[in-house]
């Protein structure tokens, strides 16, 4: 059974959470909203928000155990081993930290969603520092700007589950099996 699998992704991509705090977890329902309470780095208390929906998609699956965060760690490593280009920074990254990726995406698709709004990635995805945004991610870019002046009237692209098609196509060629 793999919706565990799918949950934390879930949880990764929605929240930006980092490894540890998948298996701190606490949820609070308020209405269609969800207040996400964990522990995260050096023990700092992160609240976050998620939509009612996704929470009931994940809530009978989380939190994880730290055994389940490793398991996590190594189907996705084989996943992305098969699936992405290796000759790409994405991959030599989602290798290396192959559940933070999953913050990274969260943010990047943040940032163009929201307009480059800092104060709401910093919410939406538990960051104290806004800095560290800046430095990561860069200053936002002319499309983005364009946009949240309204000058530019193009789609932007939604913020929502991205990996789950590496994840089922990983399945269907057998790059990953039951077996974990």
């Amino acid at each position: 059974d793999f919706e565990w699998v799918k949950a934390s992704l879930l949880a990764l991509y929605y929240n930006g959470h980092r490894a540890k705090e998948l298996s701190t977890i606490k949820f609070e329902v308020h209405g269609k909203v969800v207040t996400v309470y964990t522990i995260g780095k050096r023990s700092k208390e992160y609240h976050k928000v998620l939509r009612k929906d996704i929470y009931d998609m994940i809530k009978d699956y989380l939190p994880l155990s730290e055994k389940q965060i490793e398991r996590l760690r190594k189907i996705l490593k084989d996943a992305y081993e098969n699936v992405l280009d290796r000759k790409t920074l994405t991959y030599l990254y989602a290798i290396k930290h192959p559940l933070h990726v999953w913050r990274h995406t969260a943010c990047n698709d943040l940032i163009d969603y929201s307009n480059y709004n800092i104060s709401l990635i910093m919410s939406a995805l538990g960051w104290y520092n806004p800095s560290m945004i800046v430095k990561v991610y860069g200053k936002a870019s002319t499309t983005t700007i364009a946009r949240g002046l309204m000058w530019l009237r193009e789609a932007r692209p939604p913020f929502d589950y991205f990996y789950g098609e590496y994840l089922e196509k990983a399945l269907e060629k057998g790059w990953i099996t039951e077996q974990y």
